[in-house]
């Protein structure tokens, strides 16, 4: 009987330790990434091997990487709605509306990569691999929307319609939900 019951307080303890252990990982290392109004997150992975620091770094940019291509995608959706209800705005002479949109996201992404904050990082020691977490504020993309629209190195705009085209724009970018 005691045998049993020393069993049964031993595998009691060791799947004690093991929820412990779970409990200890971050919901975003599992999949759920952050839901946060206005915000874009991603997580990223890298193999640890002799260098921790050269695996931060790589998780860092994968997750920078992640953001970019969400961030690819909804800056296209957002723009090319907008051209297509704006397309008396813009200057027929210059390219049609996907070509623009696709120009204003690729400048936009690159542009705004950069701004991304790494918000927290785990560092899975089992199985070797850094994690890090991402997070994109939507204020700092709608900034880098208006920057390179504001620019205008292509005349995308009809010149006389230029400042009712940014308005649109704004009107835009306000109700923009990023969760979408």
């Amino acid at each position: 009987m005691k045998i049993i019951s020393l069993f049964v307080s031993f595998f009691l303890l060791i799947g004690f330790s093991f929820n412990i252990l779970a409990g200890d990982v971050p919901d975003w290392v599992k999949g759920k990434l952050p839901s946060e109004p206005n915000s874009i997150y991603a997580a990223g992975l890298a193999n640890i091997g002799p260098n921790l620091v050269m695996a931060r770094k790589k998780a860092d940019d994968d997750a920078r990487n992640e953001i970019a291509k969400i961030l690819s995608v909804k800056v296209k959706s957002v723009f090319e709605k907008f051209t297509k209800e704006s397309i008396d705005l813009l200057n027929p002479d210059v390219n049609s509306s996907t070509e623009i949109s696709s120009e204003v996201t690729k400048s936009v992404t690159e542009a705004t990569i950069l701004n991304v904050s790494i918000v927290e990082r785990y560092e899975d020691e089992e199985n070797k691999i850094m994690h890090s977490l991402a997070v994109m504020k939507k204020d700092q993309i709608v900034t880098q929307i208006k920057e390179v629209v504001n620019e205008d190195k292509n005349k995308i705009f009809k010149e006389d319609k230029k400042i009712a085209a940014l308005k649109i724009l704004d009107d835009e970018l306000e109700k923009w939900d990023l969760n979408q």
